[in-house]
């Protein structure tokens, strides 16, 4: 059985990659991971959250909400 909170979270990597403008291939490439294996990872029915992915949600968040107390 897959684990939502892990499904949940990879969509919303895919999606903020995609307002980036960053493929997959692209992250991949930064990662210095094949493409095969970079899909594998990030597949719907992925069972474990990869490190890199949860380290990017993590930044992502902190640095939207700097930016957005920077703002107000």
């Amino acid at each position: 059985m897959v684990n939502m909170d892990i499904q949940l979270k990879l969509i919303r990597y895919k999606n903020i990659l995609s307002k980036m403008g960053i493929t997959g291939r692209d992250m991949s490439e930064r990662l210095g991971l094949d493409y095969g294996s970079y899909r594998r990872a990030t597949m719907n029915s992925a069972k474990v959250l990869p490190r890199w992915v949860i380290s990017f949600l993590y930044v992502h968040d902190e640095f939207s909400e700097k930016k957005s107390t920077a703002t107000q």
